[in-house]
């Protein structure tokens, strides 16, 4: 039997295990989140003919693809944001583009996408919002996720913000990204990813359940708003894991004491 990869983590809220190299990279300073009508139409084209149908073979080929729960996002005829795991590379660009047919989804990325400068403006195209790195773009980008939730689309945060590919549970996440809830005034929905084993593939089904919606409570001050409802969030999720998530073939162990202090000492 082939002995299982292991990844080894000291702080699951910092480290990464992508298989891509980020570069810490500032958006260039002239980037702009709105789009003209030349972008608009490109962004149709390749979102809806190129991008989506791609991603729904790709999924259902490689993963088995399978969504529960559907339909509670179809009631819902607002624009939401959706909160997922963060463990398929590039399996979760594709996802929560499948979630609805009538309605767009754009997920917000880390700015190390402006590493692939190049690729900046079919990225814009097919959904992704970079965070900002300054004042500018920050209110910038908080324009364009309103101006994308006003028309009824979607908005994707990974709020774990690591890739650790297929891990079977849920980490633990800053309550920041709950902010985005009640400053938008939209109501919030979970994604979770949950793997299961196969006979003759080598990837495991992803099953992603849907859970929401979930609106944050008003009456709290904005701190321990924020905090309720990434926990209602995280332990939803958390929920569908324990009980779905029952095979991955990787194994996650965090590095024991001595051996962190070892590496500070030797370093």
């Amino acid at each position: 039997m082939k002995k299982q990869k292991t990844f080894i983590y000291k702080d699951e809220l910092t480290d990464d295990f992508g298989t891509t190299v980020k570069r810490h990279k500032p958006l260039p300073k002239d980037y702009r989140y709105s789009m003209n009508i030349f972008t608009r139409i490109s962004s149709f084209i390749l979102y809806r003919l190129i991008a989506r149908p791609f991603a729904y073979l790709y999924m259902k080929i490689k993963f088995g693809l399978r969504i529960k729960n559907k339909a509670i996002l179809r009631r819902h005829t607002g624009g939401a944001l959706i909160f997922s795991n963060h463990t398929l590379l590039c399996g979760d660009a594709f996802l929560p583009n499948l979630l609805s047919v009538g309605r767009r989804n754009f997920t917000v990325t880390g700015s190390d996408a402006s590493s692939l400068t190049p690729l900046l403006w079919i990225m814009k195209c097919v959904g992704n919002i970079p965070l900002g790195t300054d004042i500018r773009q920050s209110r910038e980008m908080m324009r364009a996720l309103k101006a994308e939730l006003d028309r009824g689309n979607t908005v994707t945060v990974f709020p774990e913000a690591h890739v650790w590919p297929y891990y079977r549970g849920v980490r633990r996440f800053s309550a920041d990204c709950a902010r985005f809830s009640s400053l938008l005034s939209v109501p919030v929905f979970s994604l979770t990813v949950c793997y299961s084993k196969r006979r003759f593939f080598k990837t495991p089904r992803v099953t992603a359940y849907l859970d929401g919606p979930f609106y944050p409570d008003m009456t709290l001050p904005s701190s321990q708003r924020c905090e309720e409802l990434r926990d209602r969030i995280y332990l939803a999720m958390l929920r569908r894991t324990d009980e779905y998530s029952t095979y991955s073939p990787y194994t996650y162990e965090k590095q024991k004491e001595k051996e962190v202090e070892q590496t500070h000492s030797g370093s």
